[in-house]
């Protein structure tokens, strides 16, 4: 009983694995705050299909393949520095091993002057 439970699990999970996923609405999340950014989509072949941002709904064509992208979003401290300050704060917080070996090599490199 256990052999055949097994079996169809796996038949499932390769079925699962092969056949492609098909969806005809897409509805975006924006879960940063920044604002509306802008999502860029591309055919598979890589010609343009439309520029849309995140608070609207995506509607595909058929079952094509198709490559979404986000457009850079530039900031400015001055605009809101708030949000300027908390990305800051979670860059320096993933990042603080890194920042502080490259602080130290830079205090024995200037040291040695």
């Amino acid at each position: 009983m256990k052999k055949h439970l097994m079996i169809i699990a796996l038949i499932a999970l390769v079925l699962l694995a092969i056949l492609p996923a098909q969806a005809q609405t897409i509805t975006m999340a924006n879960p940063d705050n920044v604002g509306q950014r802008d999502i860029m989509v591309y055919w598979s072949n890589g010609s343009f299909f439309g520029l849309y941002n995140t608070t609207s709904i995506i509607t595909l064509e058929g079952n094509d393949s198709y490559i979404f992208t986000l457009k850079p979003q530039l900031s400015n401290p001055l605009d809101n520095p708030g949000t300027f300050l908390s990305t800051t704060f979670s860059f320096v917080e993933t990042n603080l091993v890194a920042l502080v070996i490259l602080t130290f090599l830079a205090a024995l490199w200037l040291g040695r002057r």
